[in-house]
Order: C-alpha cells, then sequence, then structure tokens
C-alpha cells in the first residue's frame, strides 16, 4: 500500500511541472471621499487560456460598487459579471473561449476595470482582494489543465484634504474631407506625479464615427485602457494608472 501511495503522489508532482501560474493583479489606489475610482484587473503569463473565474472582494462600508467596463477578454461582457453579492463586497467574474482554441494576452493586459463610488472617511482602506468565495479562482487552458495562480492583492485608500494643482486636458482642432480619416491628439498641462486618469470623450456621430486610438503616451497604455463599447452613441472612455504608484511627469503639451 504504501508503494502505491508513493507511486501516485509522483505522478501528480510530474503532471504539474512545467504548468506557469497565471498572474492576476489588482493596483493600490487612492481616492477622495464622495469621488469615483475606476480600477484595473491586470493579467500575466496568460496564455492559451479557455476559462477563468473567481471573486473580488471589497469593504462595502469604504466603497460601492458602480459598474465594470473596458472588457478584454473576447466576447467578454456584464453578463460575465455577477452582482448579486456586492453589497456585501464580492464581485464575481467568469469567462470562457467559445472556440476553446485558448487566448494569450501580452502582460499586464486589462481584462476588465471596475469603477466604485467611494465612501469611507479619510485613511481607511478597502482590500481589494481575489478570493475563492462565492465563486472558486480557477483557470483552465486549452489542454484543459487547471494552471496555478498568483494572486496580487491591491486597495482603494481613502485621502482627503489634498488640493492638486490644476491638470490642463485639451484636444486638437481638425477638419477633414468626407470619407477621410483625421487624427485628434490629446494633450496634457500641468500632469505632475499623476498616479490616475480617466474621462470620457464625446464626439458628434453625426459628423464622424470612432476609428481606432492609435498612439500611447503613457507608461503601458494600450488599448486595452479604451472603453469603445459606447462610440456609437459618441462616447469613448478612457483610465490609466502608474502601476509603480511613483507618480509620472510629462513635459507640457505631450501627447
Amino acid at each position: 500500500m504504501k508503494k502505491k501511495l508513493l507511486l501516485v503522489f509522483i505522478v501528480l508532482l510530474i503532471s504539474s511541472k512545467g504548468f506557469s501560474s497565471v498572474i492576476f493583479i489588482l493596483p493600490n489606489v487612492n481616492g477622495a471621499n464622495s469621488s469615483q475610482i475606476t480600477v484595473p484587473v491586470k493579467v500575466k503569463n496568460f496564455q492559451n487560456i479557455i476559462s477563468i473565474q473567481g471573486t473580488i472582494h471589497f469593504d462595502p462600508a469604504i466603497v460601492t460598487y458602480v459598474s465594470v467596463q473596458q472588457y478584454g477578454l473576447p466576447g467578454m461582457n456584464s453578463s460575465n459579471i455577477g452582482i448579486t453579492g456586492v453589497s456585501s463586497g464580492n464581485l464575481t467574474f467568469s469567462w470562457y473561449d467559445g472556440t476553446l482554441a485558448g487566448v494569450s494576452l501580452a502582460d499586464s493586459t486589462t481584462i476588465f476595470s471596475i469603477t466604485y463610488n467611494i465612501i469611507g472617511s479619510n485613511s481607511q482602506v478597502s482590500p481589494l482582494s481575489f478570493v475563492s468565495t462565492p465563486t472558486l479562482i480557477e483557470v483552465v487552458d486549452n489542454a484543459y489543465n487547471t494552471l496555478p495562480t498568483i494572486l496580487s492583492n491591491g486597495s482603494i485608500t481613502v485621502q482627503n484634504g489634498i488640493t492638486p494643482s490644476d491638470i490642463t486636458l485639451y484636444l486638437d482642432s481638425v477638419s477633414g474631407t468626407i470619407g477621410s480619416y483625421v487624427d485628434v491628439s490629446m494633450k496634457a498641462i500641468g500632469f505632475i506625479n499623476i498616479n490616475s486618469i480617466q474621462g470620457t470623450i464625446q464626439f458628434n456621430t453625426a459628423v464622424s464615427n470612432y476609428s481606432s486610438v492609435n498612439y500611447f503616451g503613457l507608461p503601458g497604455m494600450n488599448s486595452a485602457n479604451f472603453g469603445i463599447s459606447q462610440v456609437g452613441a459618441g462616447k469613448l472612455t478612457f483610465t490609466w494608472y502608474d502601476s509603480s504608484l511613483d507618480g509620472l511627469t510629462i513635459a507640457d503639451n505631450t501627447n
């Protein structure tokens, strides 16, 4: 009996060898009471994945759930998010690749972002944690292996009483002929020691249609930082944060 048990144990060790852990990342961010904050959920080592699921926990006495956006996986939408437990601080997520071929993402890709209202008092901290209750954290690849995970948790700190210097964001005024493409740059003035930005750009769909975002002037920014679900209604959303949390400074009038 002992030999059989030892053999089974060795086989299990061999069968799990070589699997790379998929990393889930939540940031540490700050925000003032009565403001909103958008938190990106990012991944690394996301290779040939056919399904993921899990739970994100937060303190509902400090922050309250508003919405989820910026879906970064094929076919992912609001139906992949479970909000029945948000009043107790639990947001669940579940997704699978309908083709079963497996999806691969670049490191630090945002798979979705969560917007919260900040209702806590100054210096209070809400955890942002990946947990396995009520929905178990699980990742499966296209060989039907359940992969190990590394969970990098974050937090939202309520930080009032700080009046930062004004920042100016402005857009180019451009013209073009009917049927042509035009590039519109967003530029900044006073962008000093910034950890995060977010917002919405509105345009008139009777005059122009959205095509793409093709230049990224902030470290780590890519197409996943832009929400295009409402471009048919003339609204393009954006969000970005400095993963180092050191604060980024760029020269005035930088794109």
